[in-house]
């Protein structure tokens, strides 16, 4: 899993098809309930934040998951409080 902040309110995570495989993300899908990306990311969000720093406490945030071709997948977390 590589964690990359973009600025201070916007984070991309790159997991390798294993790594979606363990989370249970498919990225045949093209679309995720609100109830399965939750969970994922709520483990992400605290990983992240060990590792990278990038903090979601109380913030209302977007996640946006883009499968990539090879069973990868990228998704790019913004904090949409204060904008």
């Amino acid at each position: 899993m590589v964690f990359l902040n973009i600025g201070n309110t916007k984070l991309k995570v790159t997991l390798t098809e294993q790594e979606c495989a363990r989370y249970g993300i498919d990225t045949a899908k093209s679309e995720f309930t609100r109830s399965e990306i939750k969970e994922v990311m709520r483990d992400i969000l605290t990983l992240c934040e060990d590792s990278c720093g990038f903090c979601v406490t109380s913030e209302k945030i977007l996640v946006q998951l883009y499968p990539m071709p090879g069973g990868e997948c990228e998704i790019f977390v913004t904090k949409l409080t204060g904008l």
